[in-house]
């Protein structure tokens, strides 16, 4: 089966512990929609902004990529 997500918020870490510490922290797991791999997860983009503000909280800033720009 292929799936086609559209509509989402791509979360990359640069290593496996980036996103195991993202995950842990309850304020923001409820965020990640689907987990991809170690190093990746998959987030509703209606709730881009919200996790953008709850990462900011929990003191991570992120790099911004907007493919629509």
């Amino acid at each position: 089966m292929i799936r086609l997500h559209r509509h989402v918020v791509l979360l990359e870490g640069e290593d496996e512990y980036v996103l195991m510490e993202l995950l842990a922290d309850e304020r923001l797991r409820r965020y990640v929609a689907h987990p991809l791999s170690d190093r990746a997860a998959l987030a509703d983009h209606r709730r881009a902004e919200a996790l953008l503000e709850a990462m900011a909280k929990a003191g991570h800033l992120p790099r911004l990529i907007d493919e629509d720009a």
